[in-house]
């Protein structure tokens, strides 16, 4: 079954992508357990913060989902009625730590047990999986049938990382509705699949993509940190708009139509942390790209998302900015861009 909160206003843009269960120790402070996240959340707050638009979320969840956790993002113009909650359970629990000595996604027990943390029962028997494609499919994946019809009249649409042949029918599916912006973000490739003629279709009619360093190496075969090499084979995305997602080096924009490119820093903050960072930068992106189709300021706009989502835990905190605190770091950044 899907939910069932009323429409209040037309949906201008969705966020198709993942719901989970998030389990964070950041660098300093207690860790945090048991928090709604993911990539369709964090996409539709950095979207929601800027109050232009509002935002359909597409996803999948089980039926042991805590869903009474999400019932405030929908003071935030973020509507829910495209999260269906499948007849069965489904293990959505993801863990995050900023503890440098182990890897940010490893077996979670060795980082609590590290800080004298207590280890919280509901992640017992967690452990990272790598799920074949079939199975994602089955399970996960989305449908048709998961978009409420006025979703699908939506102006814009945002498709978050997965595996490469979910993207493609997702996004098929929106061409196929004729969603006159629709972004994807990649960070990771299948090689052989980003070979096949479908993908490299489906990416040639994307108003963008966003996409990160080890994924673009992958695509274009190579193991060169060559900034000129990198842009080189970004421009073969075939898409009117690339973001290079550099991590905390920044982002690069390349226009394919005009051929112009630019850099843009990531705004400095002290603390940050990485969970929901590049989700939400695509949402500030699409909000901003579908209101006025500038996609130097979507970029920064879309930075400034990103920066307040790094500054505090889970999803609730993007709301505690005001207007005028969000337009003086757009301000800022204005002020660094630099063309390439």
């Amino acid at each position: 079954m899907s939910t069932t909160n009323t429409i209040t206003h037309t949906i201008q843009i969705l966020s198709i992508g993942k719901i989970s269960r998030d389990f964070i120790i950041p660098s300093r402070g207690k860790p945090v357990s048991d928090i709604p996240g993911g990539s369709a959340l964090y996409c539709a707050v950095g979207a929601a913060m800027w109050m232009k638009d509002r935002i359909g979320v597409v996803a999948r969840v089980g039926n042991d989902y805590p869903f009474f956790t999400l019932d405030s993002l929908t003071t935030h113009d973020i509507d829910l009625r495209g999260v269906r909650i499948l007849p069965r359970t489904l293990d959505v629990r993801a863990f995050y730590s900023s503890i440098n000595k182990y890897s940010s996604r490893s077996e979670p027990i060795s980082h609590y047990s590290d800080q004298n943390f207590d280890f919280p029962r509901v992640l017992l028997g967690y452990k990272m999986r790598g799920p074949s494609r079939e199975s994602r499919i089955k399970k996960t994946s989305i449908s048709k049938m998961d978009f409420p019809p006025d979703y699908l009249q939506a102006s814009g649409a945002h498709i978050c990382s997965s595996d490469g042949f979910s993207q493609v029918l997702i996004a098929t599916l929106l061409q196929t509705h004729s969603l006159g912006i629709i972004t994807m973000q990649i960070s990771d490739i299948e090689s052989d699949f980003a070979k096949s003629e479908q993908y490299i279709s489906t990416l040639n009619n994307l108003t963008c993509i966003m996409i990160n360093i080890q994924a673009l190496k992958k695509y274009i075969g190579s193991d060169s940190d060559d900034r000129s090499a990198l842009i080189a084979g970004a421009t073969r995305l075939g898409s009117e708009l690339v973001v290079i997602l550099l991590g905390n080096q920044g982002r690069i924009l390349l226009d394919n139509k005009s051929g112009k490119k630019w850099f843009i820093p990531i705004y400095p903050v002290d603390d940050s942390h990485t969970v929901g960072i590049d989700d939400s930068f695509c949402g500030g992106f699409i909000t901003t790209l579908r209101s006025n189709f500038d996609p130097l300021e979507s970029v920064i706009y879309g930075a400034v998302s990103a920066s307040i989502v790094s500054q505090g835990i889970g999803l609730e905190y993007a709301f505690h900015s005001s207007p005028e605190f969000l337009n003086a770091r757009v301000k800022m950044l204005r002020s660094r861009i630099r063309k390439i």
